[in-house]
């Protein structure tokens, strides 16, 4: 079963203890990489559970799905029945029943030595593999830990621990460097080519592999922060502290940062005659073993993969979300850019950099996202994001479609304003646009003055001939002829409110957040003249308890210094929770009278969210917002620069209420376009 499948199976069994704050996706996730026998073996435990405690059998689900992997199939019965047994002689109490499940570790040690095995962990290991790139892998023994992007090879056994919750830590580890490889472009390129250039093709090697990693770590943070914490308490275990690479961290750890990065980086740090210190989980680089698969292969491989899980709920978005940071497109536009090019601008980097970066800032737990494992399910929102004291929020349902009907009050939406940023932005812009601004405010000026003519007028400026012709027949044909004769020019009255609704989740990072931010100055330059009521508001989130919307421009702000900086300061948040935005941007248009109502989203990709919030689901539940908005009389529309959104956007919007772009650059010259066309 598919983890969507196995979470509406949990959610049936346990819909009195239910409500907007809990989720089964995680363990529905991790459940999904198990076989059929074993996903039904643990359904049918959470259904005798429940009918004792449906709280108690809430938390099972949670804190008993890393125990499947590691339970033999004869002990898990005996195991089970031992929960009930504690939970029966403590006369109900959940807190005995709860500390009975977290006392079990899985791993517990036949002897003194710590040393883990891979066949005892293959198949934990194979389902956190499958649940994070939803295809399947072969886990293979071998001396040196690799990956040929086909197969990923861990030891036979680790012992280089003490315990044996660590040496499992470091297994998983390897194996996530390995994915993380595949995942974020590694091998998008022929590294072996490219290394050809240096002199000691061993040493540019193991530069580079170190260059990787860091950038390799940088992305597994922000995709999987608790997996990161735990790579990163085995690197200070080990000792691996190198302060002479914080240079290179520098600019390895920015979301736009990708292998031709890590290669820019090289041609910096080779001549420094510099040792990288290797990371534990490191392993190698085996160029002879993807020789077959490297370059554009491997990448039109990796995209068909995408491709096909995308419209599989049952399937984890994460790698599909990730690789929006490396598509093929944009990997293209890099490589043509000339070499001494990219070269110069990290030489720049570096030079701008200080002498002495010190150590990293400790670990935000506000930025977090985590299965939580080990610990209560609903500890309360500080757990997920951080809140602040005072802020507006709102509750709106969602669409289930699967079920068929709404899960009332199911997200919450926070509002705050766009921290303002001082900057060259706006100044910038109108100089880089200037000819386009020009005839931009041409156009609109002209749009502003257009007039407009009413025909079969009784008095006007001109004859109006057809109705000549008409008065005339019927007057010979022996019937009264019409005296509204006449053509008559008024100016055209306008009566216009837009929404912009923009996108700020995590994958506009970079040159697509530069171009949103331009597009907008344009817009607000040339509609200050049109005099339409307009407002902003970006959107993200994270999870349906924090979805968040972001104050911009409201309808009655002028647009001046504090709308300027608010645009300047537009950055990346999370993630792209559609629905709840345009029910919520949509209530707030709805109050502005106007003729026309216009909601424009830009955006840079479809639905998703960490809580299974993608596929049919997102896209069902936004099709059913934008249908919800449309009784309250407002026009929605949509611009992307997703090349694929033509395979969703028509089922969601219509066939013609919604424009994709092809190119980010071509942004700011379009939408201005777009929204003449939409408002004369």
């Amino acid at each position: 079963m598919q983890e969507r499948e196995l979470q509406l199976r949990l959610e049936l069994i346990l819909e009195d203890v239910m409500n907007r704050r809990r989720s089964l996706l995680q363990p529905a996730r991790a459940l999904a990489g198990f076989p059929l026998v074993e996903q039904e073996r643990f359904i049918g435990s959470v259904e005798r559970i429940s009918l004792s405690s449906a709280e108690l059998a809430y938390q099972f689900c949670h804190l008993a799905t890393p125990k499947l992997a590691k339970l033999d199939d004869a002990v898990w019965p005996s195991w089970v029945d031992g929960l009930m047994d504690a939970y029966a002689d403590a006369d109900a109490d959940l807190d005995t029943a709860l500390a009975y499940l977290k006392s079990f570790s899985g791993l517990q040690p036949a002897d003194q030595s710590g040393c883990v095995t891979l066949p005892e962990i293959e198949r934990l290991l194979n389902g956190l593999l499958h649940g994070l790139s939803g295809k399947a892998y072969k886990l293979l023994s071998a001396d040196r830990p690799y990956t040929d992007t086909r197969s990923f090879f861990l030891p036979g056994r680790i012992d280089h621990f003490a315990t044996r919750e660590e040496n499992f830590q470091l297994y998983k580890a390897l194996m996530i460097h390995q994915w993380a490889q595949i995942t974020y472009g590694t091998w998008d390129i022929d590294i072996a080519k490219a290394l050809q250039r240096f002199p000691d093709t061993e040493r540019a090697i193991n530069l580079f592999h170190g260059l990787e990693t860091m950038r390799l770590d940088a992305c597994i943070s922000r995709e999987l922060p608790g997996l990161a914490r735990e790579m990163g308490k085995l690197k200070s275990a080990n000792g691996d502290t190198d302060y002479r690479w914080q240079d290179a961290g520098e600019i390895l750890q920015r979301p736009e940062s990708d292998v031709g990065t890590s290669l820019a980086c090289l041609r910096q740090i080779y001549p420094l005659g510099m040792i990288p210190q290797a990371a534990i989980y490191q392993g190698q680089l085996c160029l002879d073993r993807v020789t077959g698969v490297t370059g554009k292969g491997l990448r039109k491989n990796r995209e068909t993969g995408t491709e096909e899980t995308r419209g599989d709920p049952g399937v984890s978005g994460l790698a599909s979300k990730s690789n929006r940071y490396f598509d093929s497109e944009q990997l293209e536009n890099r490589a043509a850019r000339p070499a001494d090019v990219v070269e110069a601008e990290i030489s720049a980097e570096f030079n701008s950099l200080p002498a002495e970066q010190g150590e990293l800032p400790d670990y935000d737990p506000a930025n977090e996202y985590n299965d939580r494992s080990g610990e209560l399910a609903d500890a309360g929102e500080d757990a997920e994001s951080p809140i602040k004291t005072g802020e507006p929020c709102f509750s709106y349902d969602e669409w289930d479609q699967s079920r068929r009907r709404y899960r009332r009050d199911w997200c919450l939406m926070r509002e705050s304003t766009v921290k303002p940023v001082a900057g060259a932005l706006v100044a910038q812009t109108q100089q880089k646009y200037r000819g386009l601004l020009k005839q931009l405010r041409r156009s609109f000026e002209a749009m502003r003055q257009e007039s407009q003519v009413l025909r079969r007028e009784p008095y006007g400026d001109d004859i109006d001939i057809d109705a000549a012709v008409e008065a005339w027949a019927d007057t010979h044909a022996g019937h009264q002829g019409s005296d509204r004769l006449f053509v008559r020019r008024q100016l055209r009255e306008r009566n216009v409110a837009v929404m912009f609704m923009i996108d700020m989740s995590a994958s506009t990072a970079g040159w697509i957040n530069q171009v949103e931010r331009e597009a907008l100055i344009l817009l607000c330059e040339v509609l200050e003249l049109l005099g339409d009521r307009y407002a902003i508001y970006g959107f993200s989130g994270r999870g349906n308890r924090c979805c968040r919307s972001y104050h911009i421009k409201d309808f009655d702000e002028c647009y001046g210094d504090g709308v300027r900086n608010r645009i300047q300061g537009i950055q990346p948040q999370d993630y792209t929770r559609l629905g709840t935005a345009i029910r919520h941007l949509g209530t707030r248009l709805g109050r502005v009278e106007a003729r026309t109502r216009l909601l424009i989203t830009l955006s840079d990709g479809r639905p998703d969210d960490i809580d299974g919030y993608r596929g049919a689901y997102g896209i069902e539940d936004t099709r059913k917002a934008l249908n919800e908005i449309k009784g309250l009389g407002i026009h929605p529309y949509c611009i992307t620069i997703d090349s694929t959104a033509r395979d969703y956007l028509p089922h969601m919007y219509g066939g013609s209420n919604f424009t994709v772009i092809d190119r980010v650059n071509k942004l700011p010259t379009r939408i201005a376009d777009i929204y003449r066309v939409l408002t004369t």
